[in-house]
């Protein structure tokens, strides 16, 4: 999957992304190129570093480094 090489899966189809702006608009630009803009959805969401830091993980998940991320959905 494209987005695997810009991120980690976190779960089916949930990355997490550690992303320059330039990083995010082209990755933006390439799933653009490859979803059908009349039926798929890609949610592309900011986490700032107050919300990562308060971020809870339970099991196997592990929490983000203190870096920005950005989640793609």
């Amino acid at each position: 999957a494209l987005i695997q090489m810009w991120g980690n899966r976190i779960q089916r189809s949930v990355y997490l992304c550690h992303l320059d702006h330039d990083d995010l608009t082209e990755l933006t630009h390439r799933l653009t190129g490859l979803i059908d803009t009349r039926t798929d959805a890609i949610h592309i969401l900011p986490l700032c570093g107050p919300c990562t830091a308060a971020t809870t993980t339970l099991g196997q998940a592990t929490t983000p480094t203190t870096e920005l991320y950005w989640a793609v959905l």
